[in-house]
């Protein structure tokens, strides 16, 4: 399974910007992995987003919570306080989760950010106009148990394995008991990306062959959230991550747009034809590409 290692890089000019120097540079992505505190969920009655953690356990983040040692079905409430240094005024700031198991609800600073239901997939939240000095984040993690008697294996409704109803968890599908343990919790990094008047989302490289399977073409997929309009200078690498191939660079113009909080797209095909055939070839096979995100002013 092919992969490639991309990295985007967007220059753009400083024009009207009279913020103060930051004192950490900026692109710049923090893990908030590190010992977080949790506590139990399941009383509805309990609001976790808010209050002292004095009585609250440690548990370690990324990590199922059956791997800490907690034994627990249901809903869980994960708190974690950071505090910044001072940022320009332009910042930008998403907050991204890699994989939560298996229903979200999260909060920062007492404000609501959004949910999201799923085992495996990333998701993130613009947190720019929530962002503080100092930040308590709080989530609340659902995984449910699954009644062996009427839910467990063949009303499953949770997508949380391999091999059809078989999740990979302690246990088998028609063992009584059902599973032996809850795969639930924050059990991917997260971490915070903060960046100066344009974010990149996502960067998707893809072969088209629209003009013939002798002449594929290189089209790059941007994902972005940029404060104004602005043309920027974009300059794309790639190299084989996991197979003998060659390098690629490209950089051109392009335009963004001003976004708002809602992303945009951009497609484009890199203006070298000769190197993005050979790119396009050699993505043939490819798996989804590794990324890395670098946005520089």
């Amino acid at each position: 399974m092919k992969q490639l290692a991309c990295a985007v890089c967007l220059l753009t000019s400083g024009a009207g910007y009279a913020s103060p120097t930051p004192s950490v540079p900026v692109p710049v992505s923090w893990s908030l992995a590190g010992d977080w505190r949790a506590h139990d969920g399941n009383d509805a009655a309990f609001v976790g987003q808010q209050g002292p953690v004095r009585d609250w356990r440690t548990l370690r983040v990324p990590s199922n919570w059956y791997t800490q040692g907690l034994d627990h079905q249901g809903v869980l409430w994960y708190r974690h306080e950071f505090t910044l240094p001072p940022l320009p005024a332009d910042t930008m700031a998403t907050l991204q989760f890699d994989g939560v198991d298996y229903y979200a609800d999260a909060w920062l600073n007492r404000q609501p950010l959004g949910k999201h239901e799923g085992y495996f997939q990333r998701f993130a939240y613009d947190i720019s106009d929530k962002l503080q000095r100092h930040n308590r984040l709080a989530v609340r993690v659902d995984s449910p148990f699954e009644d062996p008697k009427t839910i467990w294996p063949l009303h499953k409704t949770m997508v949380k394995g391999v091999l059809n109803q078989h999740d990979t968890r302690p246990g088998g599908a028609w063992s009584p008991r059902g599973q032996d343990a809850n795969s639930g919790g924050i059990w991917a990094p997260v971490r915070l990306h903060l960046s100066r008047g344009v974010t990149v989302d996502n960067l998707i490289l893809r072969p088209d062959w629209q003009q013939g399977l002798d002449k594929p073409q290189l089209r790059v997929e941007l994902v972005y959230r940029a404060t104004t309009a602005r043309e920027v200078d974009l300059v794309l690498r790639a190299r084989p991550a996991n197979f003998a191939g060659e390098h690629f660079k490209q950089q051109q113009k392009v335009r963004l747009e001003a976004t708002g909080t809602t992303p945009q797209r951009l497609t484009f095909y890199p203006a070298d034809g000769a190197r993005q055939t050979l790119v396009a070839k050699r993505l043939w096979l490819s798996a989804p590409l590794s990324r890395q995100r670098d946005l520089q002013r």
